[in-house]
């Protein structure tokens, strides 16, 4: 068996040499001397044929050494298999790199490891392969990073399965850039936790949008919060539903 400095000595030459079988052979002490460099030489079928456990097992910065490439060779089991702390670790890069299916592959509790910045940077189709559990998951902080770019391009049925407290941490940006198609979806337990500014930030058309069952549910509060525009847009049913 090579030892730690043994395999720390090893040329990226040496590391794409070794077969599938002999990567497997290192054990997490073994693994974890690999230099950065050697990281980022190995074949994407190298990095493919890493156990779920020693993917698990190497360090942030030699997680951060794989390329774009390699993190796309990444199987969804190794992707479901990483922790909080490489989550957290990922760079910018590797997070745009990761494709939807990847993405949703993520455990629920390390989404929410995730670095703000990471979040922000991911593309549209990207937030629409995040499950509603994922969303769910995500924090204060994360939930006001999202752009109002990455909010439009959620889906109907993300919009309805986001929890009550998700829905209370959107700002009046987030809100206000809700299209009338993911209005329709807030339900009437959604809609009375919008603080009274996010309500009234609401577009005309948004609001119209809304469903009588959801504006029967507004707090007294918050139709009081209503804007004049708000009030003129106010559809037959969602008059009818607030006497």
């Amino acid at each position: 068996n090579l030892t730690t400095s043994q395999v720390d000595a090893l040329t990226s030459d040496q590391v794409k040499s070794l077969t599938s079988a002999q990567l497997n052979a290192l054990n997490s002490v073994q693994l974890q001397s690999l230099t950065t460099a050697a990281v980022a030489a190995m074949l994407t079928t190298q990095v493919a044929a890493l156990s779920s456990v020693q993917l698990n097992n190497l360090g942030s910065e030699q997680l951060q050494a794989l390329t774009a490439g390699q993190v796309r060779a990444l199987s969804t089991g190794q992707i479901n298999s990483l922790n909080t702390s490489q989550v957290e670790n990922l760079t910018t890069a590797q997070a745009q790199n990761l494709s939807s299916t990847q993405l949703n592959a993520l455990s629920s509790t390390v989404t929410q490891a995730m670095e703000t910045v990471d979040l922000r940077a991911l593309t549209s189709t990207q937030m629409q392969s995040l499950s509603a559990a994922q969303l769910n998951k995500l924090s204060e902080e994360q939930v006001g990073a999202i752009t109002t770019v990455q909010i439009q391009s959620l889906t109907s049925t993300q919009l309805n399965g986001l929890s009550s407290g998700v829905v209370q941490a959107l700002d009046s940006a987030q809100v206000n850039a809700l299209t009338s198609t993911q209005s329709v979806g807030l339900n009437t337990t959604q809609a009375p936790t919008l603080e009274t500014g996010d309500l009234s930030a609401m577009t005309t058309s948004g609001f119209a949008a809304l469903t009588g069952a959801t504006v029967a549910a507004l707090t007294s509060t918050q139709v009081s919060s209503l804007t004049t525009d708000e009030v003129k847009a106010l559809t037959t049913a969602q008059a009818g539903a607030l006497l």
